[in-house]
């Protein structure tokens, strides 16, 4: 069973527009898609379409937490909720299928109480007896404390159970600490949480050890289609892999990231050595980006998709 698990899950509204969208005058949507959303279960969702067993463990309140719940219960997703008074967001997609852009409303999560962390990272404690691979996924909602990530990834680490982790700044900086198996920023999220720019290739290799020196056995950056690089050290020295992006006609980048994490989680579960597991998660990002929904891929895409993924390492340092 992999596990996905995170703070912040939304209500999603994806709003398709065939003809255009006209900013200040009215537009009307060719389609409407609501599901679960947000990071974890983005992942969660993909894992199911590849054929994984999954659980998912996030806080969920209010009539929103409910219609969640009963669309995560038609995925095959196994969900362990914990009971919030906030009610849950709702986050809103545009597609514009004329110009092939996506705009993102995003609610806010509302504060939790400090005691939900402590609820969540209890629970997880339990579920980890039955986890073959950890996701920890999304921004971390106000009120709970700064290190929830860091326990979370202890656990994992007591449990051997190793960790998918996809956060940024604070939360991350923090979680390195506890030893993360992999950690998966996108570039600016990088930029984020080393506090510089990474704009070219030897910044970002900079930027990318750095954060394995801080306690990342391996950190993989998405840069969406222009591919991903890999970082982690074998046989004594520092690598650097390119992960390319297979081509696709994209319909929306959104959720690409969660279905990157969730094909990397899956090759982990079954012991395939990351640079490989890397080839079939990026094939999972760009077989997303081909849906119009974040979290919603066709795992015959997918595979197709995975012919054209090449790894190659690029580079070596002491």
């Amino acid at each position: 069973m992999i596990l996905c698990f995170g703070t912040s899950p939304t209500l999603q509204r994806t709003m398709i527009f065939d003809g255009g969208v006209v900013a200040g005058d009215v537009n009307r949507t060719t389609s409407v898609h609501d599901f679960a959303s947000g990071k974890p279960m983005n992942a969660a969702r993909v894992l199911r379409h590849i054929g994984r067993d999954v659980r998912l463990l996030v806080p969920l309140g209010g009539h929103r937490g409910q219609a969640y719940r009963e669309d995560v219960a038609t995925t095959g997703v196994a969900l362990e909720a914990i009971d919030v008074a906030p009610p849950t967001r709702q986050c809103i997609s545009v597609v514009d299928r004329r110009r092939r852009e996506t705009t993102e409303l995003v609610e806010e999560p509302a504060p939790l109480d400090r005691d939900v962390g402590e609820q969540m990272l209890n629970r997880l404690g339990e579920l980890l007896k039955q986890t073959s691979v950890l996701v920890i996924s999304g921004k971390l909602t106000p009120g709970l404390d700064e290190d929830l990530y860091l326990r979370a990834v202890m656990l994992a680490k007591g449990a051997d159970v190793p960790v998918v982790l996809d956060a940024r700044r604070a939360p991350l900086s923090v979680a390195l600490e506890a030893g993360p198996t992999v950690v998966k920023p996108n570039r600016r999220e990088l930029s984020n949480t080393v506090g510089r720019p990474v704009d070219s290739q030897s910044a970002l290799h900079e930027a990318m050890d750095q954060l394995r020196q801080r306690g990342a056995s391996w950190v993989v950056c998405t840069r969406g289609r222009d591919g991903s690089t890999l970082c982690g050290e074998q046989e004594g020295r520092v690598r650097f892999w390119d992960i390319s992006t297979p081509h696709v006609e994209a319909v929306s980048p959104i959720g690409s990231g969660d279905a990157f994490a969730a094909g990397l989680a899956a090759g982990l579960s079954e012991d395939v050595d990351v640079p490989e597991a890397c080839r079939f998660a990026s094939a999972c990002g760009a077989a997303n980006a081909a849906t119009a929904s974040a979290g919603h891929l066709d795992p015959a895409v997918a595979q197709r998709l995975l012919q054209q993924v090449q790894v190659r390492e690029i580079g070596k340092a002491s």
